[in-house]
């Protein structure tokens, strides 16, 4: 009766313990994004309603997010995975360019000159212009259509 009872108690245990996971996966490759109940997500519904925030519940087939929306797999468009050093970056390189910008207007650096004769305006709108371009590529768009990428519900054990 004692081994009859541990049994069924780590049965119990072990199911309780199972937690699901969404997968994010490239298709033919190892490359894949793996999210827990908690983790942050951005996605894109077929309706063209965007929606982020955390993962509550993932059950076998659709999860919840931000405790307002129960999506199904098949519902989602479209994923999206924020690449935080492409954002630090770009915002520094715009705030620094802007300030090089400011300090050499304001110290007469430019005084008589036109803009194409002034080479170190014209580098700090290039900076300016690179902050923006890495700015904006910041969020990777992954498109859920089967053929490049997927999602998929696992049971953790």
């Amino acid at each position: 009766m004692k081994s009859l009872f541990t049994i069924l108690f780590s049965i119990f245990i072990l199911a309780v313990s199972a937690q699901n996971m969404l997968v994010l996966e490239r298709p033919g490759t190892v490359k894949n994004y793996i999210f827990y109940a908690g983790s942050h997500i951005s996605l894109k519904t077929k309706d063209g309603l965007k929606i982020s925030g955390p993962i509550n519940i993932i059950r076998d087939s659709n999860m919840v997010v931000n405790f307002k929306h129960e999506l199904r797999l098949e519902d989602i468009a479209i994923v999206y995975k924020s690449r935080h050093l492409m954002k630090v970056f770009g915002t520094a390189f715009m705030a620094g360019s802007l300030l090089y910008i400011g300090l050499d207007i304001a110290n007469g650096g430019s005084h008589g000159q036109k803009l194409s004769e002034n080479q170190s305006l014209l580098t700090a709108f290039g900076v300016f212009g690179t902050g923006a371009a890495m700015w904006v590529f910041s969020k990777k768009k992954m498109t859920i259509d089967n053929e490049k990428w997927r999602l998929k519900i696992l049971k953790k054990l």
